[in-house]
Formats: C-alpha cells, structure tokens, sequence
C-alpha cells in the first residue's frame, strides 16, 4: 500500500515508477484535470491493473478536464485528446450537438457515479448498486462484478 499526496508523488516519480500496484485510488481526482501538469504526469508513471478517480468537481466544467482523467484510469478508452477534441469537445461545446453529447454519454456513464452543478448533498449515494466496473490493462472488454 503506497499512500502520498500529489506533491510528493510528483517529488518521488522517479522512485514509484517501479512500483507494482493492484489497485490506484485518486481522490482529489482534479488535480489531474489537467493532463500536461506534474501530478498528472506522475500518476501515470504508477503501474496498477485497477484505477479509481474521485473527485467532487462536477464533469460538465470542461470536456478536457474528463478526458485528462480518463486517460488515466483508462487509457485508450477516449483515444487521443486531439481525435476526443474532434469527436466530442468541439462538436458538444462549440456547436451543441446533441449526437456527440449522447456518444460521449454512452462511452463515459458506466464508470461514473456523478453529480451536476445543480446537485446538493449525498443523495444519489443511496441508489448505488454495489458493483464494481473493470477496464483491465490490455483488454478490450469491460469486466462486470455484482456485489449484492
């Protein structure tokens, strides 16, 4: 179990880069939002088969912004930001495409338990089914584990 902080992970990534790890967790998860800064560059450095980002930003803030996660938890998953920017920023922020919005829906809702900016308090955790959701390294298919 390695528990850090992002400063120090940034200061240490050359000496966790080693590391095999089973499972990532980020809380804080937008301290990565950005996928260029040290923190984000440092948690890709860590090798783990599971990865799980929280964060209490809500994700309609920036397209990007969920994408820098993304490619973290799952890389590959939203392909690279500039084909993500084509498909899906663009079309959805500039334009308003309703298309786009329901691709990047369909590609991203299964793995994200979220609230809106309108959102107050904790109640959607009382619907949460206990299941776990896996995109596992070098695979091309979703793993699904009830737990109820």
């Amino acid at each position: 179990m390695l528990i850090t902080s992002y400063g120090q992970l940034r200061r240490d990534v050359q000496t966790d880069q080693g590391i095999e790890l089973t499972h990532v967790l980020l809380d804080e998860a937008q301290y990565i939002k950005n996928a260029a800064s040290q923190a984000a560059r440092a948690v890709k450095v860590l090798r783990a088969e599971h990865r799980i980002a929280m964060t209490a930003t809500p994700i309609e803030n920036r397209l990007s912004e969920l994408w820098s996660i993304f490619v973290l938890l799952m890389p590959g998953c939203l392909q690279s930001y500039e084909k993500f920017r084509t498909c899906f920023e663009a079309p959805i922020v500039q334009d308003g495409s309703e298309k786009a919005q329901k691709n990047r829906h369909w590609m991203t809702a299964p793995f994200i338990l979220r609230r809106m900016k309108k959102d107050t308090g904790c109640f959607f955790f009382r619907s949460l089914r206990r299941c776990w959701i896996f995109w596992r390294k070098n695979s091309s298919r979703l793993e699904f584990q009830s737990l109820s």
